[in-house]
């Protein structure tokens, strides 16, 4: 069945399995607004989190345990800005970011990269 939900609401269903495949709901964890919270909730144990390799390599912690997760697909990003607003700033950082990483062509007419 499927169910329309706010961009944010889709996020946290996508994450929290909501409803679980049994129907239970999950209970959401701690709110947070930065990485370090989030972090901090983990070492206290009231909370488990996926993040990435890079924060494993990065935020070494007494209290957490890390465990590289590698049968799973890399994670792919998009780089997106407002339609028709290029600034010099945007463009230039489109530019390096073309130079630097193997990039798609844009998903919607009448953009450019």
């Amino acid at each position: 069945m499927l169910r329309r939900v706010s961009s944010l609401s889709w996020f946290a269903v996508h994450l929290d399995v909501d409803p679980r495949p049994d129907g239970r709901q999950p209970r959401p964890g701690p709110a947070v607004d930065n990485l370090e919270e989030k972090l901090q909730h983990v070492a206290a144990g009231r909370a488990i989190s996926s993040v990435p390799a890079s924060t494993a390599a990065s935020f070494v912690h007494a209290g957490i345990v890390y465990v590289p997760v590698t049968d799973i697909p890399p994670i792919r990003v998009c780089l997106a800005w407002k339609n028709g607003a290029r600034s010099p700033l945007v463009a230039a950082f489109v530019d390096v970011v073309k130079q630097t990483f193997d990039c798609e062509r844009p998903r919607r007419r009448g953009l450019s990269l």
